[in-house]
Parts: structure tokens; C-alpha cells; sequence
């Protein structure tokens, strides 16, 4: 895998959410209940655009539970 930034932070939400609990439509939630290889896995396979759409999507979700 090449390692980017981006796959980094990622790969950060991937093991749990910086906030601890999680919103419950969260789309990265039901990645973490994948192994390590499944995660390892999906990110390998994941588009670039697709891994932006997820950082975006959880950038929103950050400021918006810390207002």
C-alpha cells in the first residue's frame, strides 16, 4: 500500500472515533468492525475521491459536534 496522508488519517478513523462515541449513521462505523486485514483491505481498494469524500464527511461532523 502506498502510504499517503490522506490513507493515514484515515486509517486513524478506521480504529475509532476521536470524539469516543460515534454518531450512529456514521459511514465509517461499520468499518471498524472489520480485522486489521479487512481494513488494511478496503482502504487498498478505496478511489482516491472516495477517501477525500470520507475526510470531508467526517471534517463536518467534527465541527459540528465541537460547536
Amino acid at each position: 500500500m502506498k502510504l499517503t496522508d490522506s490513507k493515514i488519517w484515515l486509517w486513524g478513523l478506521f480504529l475509532s472515533c476521536p470524539l469516543g462515541e460515534e454518531v450512529s449513521d456514521c459511514p465509517i462505523k461499520s468499518i471498524r468492525n472489520k480485522s486489521v486485514k479487512g481494513k488494511f483491505d478496503f482502504i487498498e481498494n478505496l478511489p482516491h475521491e472516495e477517501i477525500d469524500k470520507l475526510l470531508q464527511i467526517h471534517s463536518r461532523c467534527l465541527q459540528r459536534r465541537e460547536n
